[in-house]
Formats: C-alpha cells, structure tokens, sequence
C-alpha cells in the first residue's frame, strides 16, 4: 500500500516538474515582432501602385 503511494506521488511530482520545465521553455522563446494590419496594406499597396510589367521587352507594358 505504501509503494503504491510512494509511486504516485513520485510520478506526480515528475509531472509538475516537466510541466514547469515547459513552461520556462517557452517563456524563453523570442517572438517575432508584429506588424499592424494597417502598415502591411499600406506596404502592399504602394508596392501594387508601383509595379508593372511586360511579357517581353518589344511590346507596351501589360500591367500599369
């Protein structure tokens, strides 16, 4: 009766520790830094405005 109790709490301490050594993990990871929605469509739209293109170099640009 007493192993089986020593076994529990020897498997739920290990528990707590992985999740605590998880936890310090991720806290450690460096996130990206995040852009707002409004910069990125202003940076895709200038981008867009300022594009164009030809299929070859003779003929008039297909995309103005």
């Amino acid at each position: 009766m007493i192993l089986n109790w020593m076994v529990r709490m020897t498997s739920d301490l290990e528990n707590n520790i992985v999740s605590v050594e998880r936890i310090k993990e991720y806290a450690d990871i460096i996130t990206e830094v995040r852009q707002s929605t409004i910069d990125n469509r202003k940076l895709w739209r200038s981008r867009l405005l300022m594009y164009k293109g030809r299929a070859n170099r003779c003929i008039h640009l297909v995309i103005k």
